[in-house]
């Protein structure tokens, strides 16, 4: 499955990777991933929480807000960041965990073309 050929990749492509995971907006783990502390798996009920309350935030702002190739949430904390890309339509997202000394702005641009793979499946 594509899921599954994209996590595989992750870690070797993105610098400081520490944990992965793609899910559905209600929790279901397509798959995921841990190389460090992080286990993102293990949280996945949260994360899809978080990332459905993102999703109605926007619906309840009645469109003036355009979803779409840019939307994401990124929680940065003194030791990660974690980066967060949902697809609206389908009702998954992609969750990637890096240390600190990662560079989020090239997590930024792969996780795009990994979640557009992961859609495409």
């Amino acid at each position: 499955m594509a899921h599954e050929a994209v996590l595989s990749r992750i870690p070797a492509e993105i610098p400081g990777y520490e944990a992965s995971l793609a899910a559905t907006f209600d929790g279901a783990v397509l798959g995921s991933g841990s190389e460090g502390a992080v286990d993102l798996g293990a949280q996945a009920e949260r994360y899809a929480a978080m990332v459905l309350a993102h999703h109605e935030a926007y619906e309840a702002l009645g469109g003036i807000i355009s979803m779409g190739g840019n939307d994401e949430i990124l929680i940065t904390t003194t030791k990660h960041y974690i980066l967060i890309r949902p697809h609206h339509g389908k009702r998954i997202f992609l969750a990637v965990a890096i240390a600190s000394s990662g560079n989020v702005g090239y997590l930024r641009l792969k996780m795009k073309r990994y979640l557009d793979e992961i859609v495409r499946g």
